[in-house]
């Protein structure tokens, strides 16, 4: 089982507070098992989503989406409307997901810090909380998903976005407006639970990939 990280950001001086390596070093804080990292202007699904791949994970980045910034990220997008793997999108990830399937961005006010963000339905992302319940997650954004396609269906939300997490009714496309694999804030403070959101995503390709290994077999 390898996790296949697409790092979307276009420039590695220019990541902003929410840069790509809290993500590879979460991972390797929670996970034993690999990775492989790949640039989004590389990615070509023929080479990169071998047997081995269990899921996609996709980055953040901080860019929006005027036309050349989309055509930047057509292979990307054109693999999310097809794929049947499992895949968690973060921020932007998150937007491509959506926009991949018809949804429209919006810019908005600068979203900065950690937030609380209400659980609507308890699913595989937020398993072990309660609907209505609050967590409080890192946010890193102006862009935002204005409406879901009407195959996804709401997460989460917030009071300052709609659509904090997603995903898809009938594949397993997870998406989330924050970012989970940010826990500790300026004054050194800890916020757990977006860790817990990583871990369940991860937790659910396990169990999913042994059971498409027992299968194959």
């Amino acid at each position: 089982m390898t996790i296949l990280v697409i790092n979307n950001y276009p420039d590695p001086k220019r990541m902003g507070p929410a840069r790509f390596d809290y993500l590879l070093r979460t991972l390797n804080e929670i996970t034993n098992e690999p990775y492989t990292v790949i640039s989004f202007r590389v990615f070509n699904p023929s080479l990169h989503i071998t047997p081995d791949v269990s899921c996609l994970i996709l980055s953040g980045a901080p860019v929006h989406f005027t036309p050349s910034e989309v055509d930047m990220y057509r292979t990307e997008l054109e693999y999310l409307r097809v794929t049947e793997l499992p895949v968690l999108g973060i921020c932007h990830g998150h937007q491509l997901i959506a926009k991949a399937h018809g949804a429209n961005m919006l810019s908005g006010d600068y979203i900065l810090g950690f937030e609380k963000v209400q659980v609507l339905e308890p699913d595989v992302l937020f398993n072990g909380w309660k609907r209505g319940d609050y967590i409080t997650v890192r946010e890193v954004h102006s862009d935002y998903v204005e409406e879901l396609p009407r195959e996804f269906e709401p997460l989460a939300t917030s009071i300052t976005c709609k659509v904090e997490a997603f995903k898809h009714k009938s594949r397993p496309l997870y998406g989330v407006q924050f970012h989970p694999e940010i826990t500790i804030d300026e004054e050194n403070r800890v916020y757990p639970d977006g860790i817990r959101i990583l871990k369940n995503f991860l937790d659910y390709v396990t169990q999913n990939f042994k059971a498409m290994l027992y299968f194959r077999e």
